[in-house]
């Protein structure tokens, strides 16, 4: 899937994920009573991989006019990956954040 962002996109990858129902055959009422997804540690770091790849290739100045007054290009560079602080609560953390900009004389 490719998702838009200013003049750019990003790509997001094919996501291969297991899922598991909880059905209740007998009786009367919903017979899904509850569904579970699971995803592999390396597929998540794979497709943030790629979404921050490809975001980092967009010039920033052409998805916000209000950054079109700097001189060259603005990428925005880091490593995002997903932390489980706790068990139900993942959390994204975005490390070596980068970004260079020049501003006009």
């Amino acid at each position: 899937q490719v998702v838009k962002f200013g003049d750019g996109a990003i790509s997001i990858p094919r996501i291969p994920f297991a899922m598991q129902f909880d059905l209740k055959l007998g009786g009367t009422g919903p017979f899904l009573s509850g569904l579970r997804v699971a995803l592999a540690d390396a597929v998540v770091a794979h497709v943030l991989d790629t979404a921050t790849d490809h975001f980092s290739k967009i010039d920033l100045r052409k998805a916000d006019e209000r950054l079109e007054g700097f001189i060259d290009q603005l990428h925005l560079k880091c490593k995002i990956a997903l932390e489980w602080k706790e068990r139900s609560k993942p959390a994204i953390a975005v490390q070596n954040l980068h970004l260079k900009f020049w501003l006009p004389d």
